[in-house]
């Protein structure tokens, strides 16, 4: 039942924005709290408008995929839980996460990977290494920056 009310199309609109030490871009992230945007097989258009950055990330409360510059097609899709949960170790006992929240979450992930302010080794460090997001994160002093905010 719940399928019926799962978007199965939606715009790409990111949330955050990843730049390196000259204030280019080098990620955008799109993140969606909403149960409605949680479908694993989710068509996100418009990624078009963003191939001048090398990476894309889409966040929803199941997965997060990870797409290059030039590919329509993920080149990584992780568990959110499995990530999250480490930076919020009762996130899977959450019945509603704000988007906010969420967005703080992803927000403290990418800077540990980046900084690792919590963790030697953060969540899939070595799986996004291998796609090379890892080595632009270290040398992007980091920035990840909030692009809007939710009122």
């Amino acid at each position: 039942m719940l399928d019926n009310f799962l978007a199965k199309n939606i715009d790409f609109d990111p949330a955050i924005v990843v730049k390196d030490e000259d204030d280019r871009p080098m990620m955008f992230v799109d993140v969606r709290s909403y149960r409605t945007f949680s479908s694993e097989d989710l068509t996100i258009h418009h990624l078009e408008d963003y191939q001048q950055v090398p990476f894309l990330m889409f966040v929803n409360l199941k997965q997060i995929r990870i797409y290059q510059s030039g590919n329509y097609q993920p080149v990584m899709i992780l568990n959110t839980e499995e990530i999250l949960s480490f930076y919020a170790p009762n996130y899977q006992e959450y019945r509603v996460i704000f988007q906010d929240y969420l967005v703080s979450l992803v927000d403290g992930w990418l800077s540990d990977l980046s900084y690792h302010w919590k963790s030697e080794h953060p969540p899939f460090e070595t799986q996004i290494n291998e796609i090379g997001l890892i080595s632009l994160l270290e040398k992007g002093v980091g920035f990840v920056e909030r692009i809007w905010e939710w009122d």
